[in-house]
């Protein structure tokens, strides 16, 4: 009688065949194969990205709205960016032809946009025609092209004029709130320690002086230089506003 059996007979053992063991050829045949698979997915996928890119980028540019505003009319659930959008001659001539039907573009306004002006009316552009770019000369394309990267350019870096102070400390405030919690992450995750510090660089603007900084890093500013970090945030606003060196931050 076996272990554990009320059985007089013996317990069947099913005995399985020992797998066999590559050879250092089907190894690597099996290795190349894996790669290849997903070399092709990698592809795929990016091949996708760049479609769901260029919808977007089309519906952003006809409708004179940005890249990730478009992303969320469309709810997409993760955001796709890419990390070098260039624009194309069929978004470049949708972007141009919008602004020259409805009025915003005319020739009295000189430079590139006079140009495609003229190069949009050249066209006969009763409608949008998305086959319309295709008659246009290298040069041509390359002012549509251009003028459509500059608005990229303007929209995404928030470049605004010095006539707007609200609008400046508001990208000085969102920034600066994206900076910090990207370095309190880093911190958290791999123990980086840091210490930064931002000012203003003239008395008529409105950001106060900002102090990011790790629990490490303000021990070593407080102890190494003798100093709290906030009143050595206040001497370099000081310094950056009066540029009178040390001596304005004394008197």
């Amino acid at each position: 009688m076996t272990i554990n059996s009320t059985s007089d007979s013996k317990r069947k053992t099913n005995f399985r065949a020992k797998s066999t063991t590559q050879t250092d050829q089907q190894r690597a045949q099996e290795k190349a194969r894996n790669v290849d698979k997903k070399q092709r997915l990698n592809a795929a996928i990016t091949a996708t990205i760049e479609k769901i890119d260029d919808l977007i980028e089309g519906l952003a540019d006809e409708y004179g709205i940005n890249f990730s505003q478009a992303c969320n009319y469309v709810h997409l659930g993760g955001r796709v960016f890419k990390d070098h959008r260039r624009p194309s001659i069929q978004n470049a001539y949708r972007f141009c032809w919008a602004r020259v039907m409805d009025g915003r573009w005319k020739e009295s306004d000189g430079g590139k946009k006079a140009e495609a002006v003229l190069i949009i009316n050249k066209m006969k552009p009763d409608l949008c025609d998305k086959d319309k770019y295709k008659g246009l000369s290298d040069v041509e394309q390359s002012v549509l092209i251009t003028l459509l990267q500059e608005d990229r350019d303007k929209r995404e870096t928030g470049i605004v004029g010095k006539s707007q102070p609200e609008v400046r400390l508001h990208d000085i405030c969102t920034t600066m709130d994206k900076v910090g919690t990207e370095l309190k992450n880093l911190h958290t995750h791999s123990g980086f320690q840091y210490f930064l510090f931002g000012c203003r660089d003239e008395v008529t603007q409105k950001s106060s002086p900002i102090v990011l900084v790790s629990q490490i890093g303000c021990d070593f500013v407080s102890q190494y230089l003798k100093v709290e970090p906030y009143m050595l945030a206040k001497n370099f606003n000081a310094f950056a506003t009066n540029r009178a060196g040390m001596g304005g931050i004394i008197r």
